[in-house]
């Protein structure tokens, strides 16, 4: 008469799916790990599509009689092809109308949001009482949408939310974290609350937060998280020498000059790490690596503009939502701007922290296109992930701005409209006037 339910991924929707439909007495407890009840959070940010999750699904997805021998091969081909909504039948040769309801599904007003079974799990968080271990990475593919699950937990008082330095497999990347042990199977945790729960055995684990501290290498308990923070801003300056890897600057003060790249989309900047990706995991993919991947190099191209602060002589914690505002202008009528934080370390090398994207059409939270004249000054807000990562005395922080994260998300074509009905592309010419980083501080 006392159940629970455990695992991840798909196998967590599955739970979801449970308690969106009324759980019966019998359900003591929930296991989530790697998903979220919001799928749209890790479908789309500000109208740019993720294909490394879901282009690589959909590549696995055609149907039971499909050959996978050239599913790799297929999606490499899958996320370069225009229009994309015809990718289906002219790539993976087989209809797929889910898939292109996916793509079709820009806005968060989209029809496929609204649907009520997608709403009632949309729901789940603050619908119910059922306690939950919740279990994600800061790498993972649904980290950000989950993290608001917790946040919207009508039972996190009662629950357990476990973050470790995991992608969504549960590995780790090229910085190997010590002491990240457990991956998506926490079982060490899992075993005390299900025996609480299921037998009646005093819990020995706290409720809260456990979070795992990238730079420390150890796990922290927390009641709440992000704890009450200091905001420090840092200003993007000395822009006229961004082009090149060691010339624009993150100051104290606001900066002066104008920065301008040319974007192809035909020469995407390629994806070196971060969270939301799922390719990497599949045999003959070729996936961009995940996680935390060394980024020296990328400052070179022509098309990112490099920003850095001055060389730390204090350990500086970021704890929670980095934001970095930008003022932009570009030639095309549509586009789309990245930006990247990284951490320099006092020999050299260079691993990101977090990264952001948006476009003009869908930017500073807008729920609906919105039209941009070409040339016009346009001031952007681009949201990260939350992270826990201490950067480490004689360190410098590097900021990375440019238009593609590929194939994180899809290349954009400069051009407006449904990106997945863009046929061609265009070449735009960008230009940074100016802008901040706003870093969450701990103490």
């Amino acid at each position: 008469g006392h159940i629970a339910m455990v695992g991840s991924s798909y196998l967590a929707s599955v739970q979801f799916a449970a308690l969106a439909g009324g759980p019966p007495p019998e359900l003591k407890t929930i296991v989530p790990a790697m998903y979220t009840t919001d799928n749209r959070g890790a479908m789309y940010q500000d109208g740019m599509f993720r294909h490394e999750i879901y282009t690589a699904w959909a590549s696995m997805m055609r149907g039971s009689n499909a050959s996978m021998a050239s599913a790799g091969e297929e999606y490499q081909q899958a996320i370069r092809y225009r229009p994309h909504k015809e990718v289906d039948t002219a790539v993976f040769g087989v209809p797929m109308p889910w898939y292109r309801q996916m793509i079709a599904a820009e806005s968060p007003l989209d029809d496929h949001w609204h649907g009520p079974d997608t709403v009632a799990v949309r729901n789940v968080p603050q619908n119910t009482a059922i306690p939950m271990l919740m279990i994600g990475g800061w790498y993972d593919v649904f980290f950000g949408p989950q993290f608001e699950d917790w946040q919207r937990l009508a039972s996190q008082a009662n629950s357990r939310y476990i973050i470790g330095p995991y992608t969504h497999s549960g590995t780790t990347g090229e910085l190997d974290p010590p002491g990240a042990e457990g991956g998506r199977f926490q079982w060490k945790q899992m075993l005390p609350w299900l025996e609480h729960h299921l037998r009646g055995k005093p819990l020995t684990l706290p409720t809260g937060l456990s979070i795992y501290v990238m730079g420390d290498g150890a796990w922290q308990e927390r009641k709440q998280w992000p704890a009450a923070v200091e905001e420090r801003v840092l200003h993007l300056s000395n822009l006229e020498a961004a082009n090149t890897c060691d010339g624009g600057e993150l100051g104290e003060a606001p900066g002066h000059g104008v920065a301008s790249f040319t974007y192809d989309p035909d020469d995407p900047v390629p994806t070196r790490g971060g969270a939301g990706m799922l390719a990497f995991n599949l045999p003959g993919y070729g996936g961009a690596p995940p996680a935390n991947v060394e980024q020296s190099g990328l400052c070179e191209r022509d098309d990112v503009l490099t920003f850095h602060s001055e060389v730390l002589a204090e350990s500086l914690l970021i704890e929670g939502a980095i934001n970095v505002q930008l003022d932009v202008s570009s030639s095309a009528p549509d586009t789309a701007f990245t930006v990247k934080l990284i951490e320099v370390f006092a020999d050299g090398r260079s691993f990101n922290i977090r990264d952001s994207i948006t476009t003009l059409a869908f930017s500073n939270d807008s729920e609906v296109r919105q039209d941009y004249q070409p040339g016009a000054r346009l001031a952007l807000n681009l949201e990260f992930w939350p992270i826990a990562w201490r950067v480490q005395p004689g360190s410098r922080l590097r900021l990375d701005v440019s238009s593609s994260d590929f194939p994180k998300f899809h290349a954009h074509t400069n051009r407006a409209g449904p990106w997945a009905d863009q046929a061609g592309a265009d070449i735009a010419e960008q230009v940074v006037y100016g802008g901040r980083v706003a870093l969450p501080v701990g103490r």
